[in-house]
């Protein structure tokens, strides 16, 4: 019990003097991050703030989706569908969508069906826009989680986002936190 009493006393004026604690001291915090800084600086090791994004929101997927080779983009359990944007294959792919059978008649359509085909598990949210939410509804009807046998696979929600001449004339900051679902 002596012991005890004196590690406390110890501890306690220890952490009261900021002469006696090497943390609290504010001289010893200046060495040491000036020391950390001049490490990093030789070596090269910044420490660079990492951001972990967990939500996005539909309009930014699209945008991505938009902005990619490709043409969709997948984030998490999300796959985002961009719509029309290349001249001559997407119009001459939206003339073939009122005969049914997308998947197959449009190049959107293919390409879609055969990411979604490799990434099967890990996707269960569609979200598209024009073209890519036709492309979407397809693929609900073909892959949608209670048609397949496989537990824990297929499709589960698709969102269709609308109103393509606002979002072009307007911005998609002013439709962020609205939903155009259908």
């Amino acid at each position: 019990m002596l012991y005890q009493e004196d590690y406390s006393k110890r501890k306690r004026l220890r952490d009261q003097s900021p002469f006696l604690s090497y943390r609290k001291n504010v001289y010893n915090q200046r060495v040491e991050n000036n020391v950390t800084k001049q490490f990093n600086k030789i070596h090269g090791n910044e420490i660079k703030p990492v951001s972990h994004q967990t939500h996005m929101f539909d309009e930014e997927g699209l945008k991505r989706a938009y902005d990619s080779p490709n043409r969709y983009y997948q984030h998490r359990n999300k796959l985002f569908v961009a719509g029309t944007k290349d001249f001559p294959q997407d119009h001459l792919d939206d003339l073939t969508l009122p005969f049914g059978n997308t998947l197959n008649l449009t190049k959107r359509g293919n390409d879609v069906e055969s990411y979604y085909r490799n990434h099967m598990t890990e996707i269960d949210t569609l979200v598209g826009h024009s073209l890519g939410a036709s492309v979407a509804m397809a693929l609900e009807d073909k892959y949608r989680d209670d048609k397949i046998d496989i537990p824990g696979v297929g499709i589960k929600q698709v969102k269709n986002i609308r109103c393509a001449c606002c979002c072009r004339k307007y911005g998609w900051e002013k439709y962020k936190n609205k939903r155009f679902s259908s």
